[in-house]
């Protein structure tokens, strides 16, 4: 290519415009409104119908945007998703991080203080009544089951599958190292949400052998293979996460 050659006198014009314009454009740079962090969440407390009190942390969505109900798995607690809600909120959705029940800060059963540990197999499935109790808070903060994602991780996965089954019109699920038989936990078929991803590590072999199960019944659903990590901890990969939110976003549209 050619080089072109400006006369001289261009290029002093061209200094002087810039010279000119630089503290016009530094001044708008310095007025353009920085990139709005998420707000804090709002502490909250909600009952389940078996007089469980559950506690956890409420963002409100922006512009119609949907809630998600956030669900750590087993040993975990709601502080899990605190990175990823925050992303969330970015995004313009709502979200709701709580403690199962016997976790953190939720261990205040019907009959006094009673921790996971102490659970039979009649008791895990009922953790399925917690999902509904989050969305019997959402509503009375109106926002319908319609305007609700749940998101799980592994146990909590299973848990949301369940819920799901129950609830064909939430807006969309994603399940993180599903599994299928734990205390009676277990995805299923996975419900019949529309949109629905799915995800495990691709040395997670009993997750991944779920995930494909769940493709094969529903062949519209997503399927994500993160390359390491169990649960939340897929999401510290920066590709996989922005994979998984993106999805989301796409989504709750």
């Amino acid at each position: 290519m050619q080089a072109v050659c400006y006369p001289e006198g261009v290029k002093v014009l061209a200094a002087v415009l810039a010279a000119w314009l630089a503290p016009a454009a530094a001044a708008a740079a310095a007025a353009a409104p920085a990139p709005a962090a998420a707000p804090e969440p709002e502490p909250v407390t909600f009952q389940t119908d078996d007089g469980w009190r559950l506690v956890g942390e409420y963002r409100p969505p922006q512009d119609g945007m949907p809630v998600a109900v956030l669900i750590h798995g087993l040993g975990g607690t709601r502080a899990q998703w605190a990175s990823f809600s925050r992303r969330l909120a970015a995004l313009g959705l709502g979200t709701l991080a709580f403690d199962l029940r016997g976790y953190g800060d939720s261990t205040q059963g019907p009959y006094g203080p009673q921790t996971f540990e102490s659970f039979t197999d009649m008791d895990w499935p009922k953790t399925v009544d917690d999902v509904n109790a989050a969305l019997d808070f959402l509503r009375s903060r109106g926002i319908p089951p319609s305007r609700v994602g749940l998101a799980g991780s592994i146990v909590g996965a299973d848990i949301a599958a369940m819920a799901a089954a129950m609830h064909p019109d939430l807006a969309w699920l994603v399940l993180l190292s599903p599994g299928n038989d734990y205390h009676g936990l277990g995805v299923g078929e996975g419900g019949s949400i529309e949109e629905t991803l799915v995800a495990a590590a691709q040395d997670d072999t009993d997750s991944m052998t779920v995930c494909q199960n769940l493709v094969d019944l529903d062949a519209s659903r997503t399927f994500i293979i993160a390359p390491g990590g169990r649960g939340i901890g897929m999401l510290k990969d920066h590709a996989f996460r922005k994979r998984v939110l993106d999805w989301i976003e796409q989504a709750s549209r």
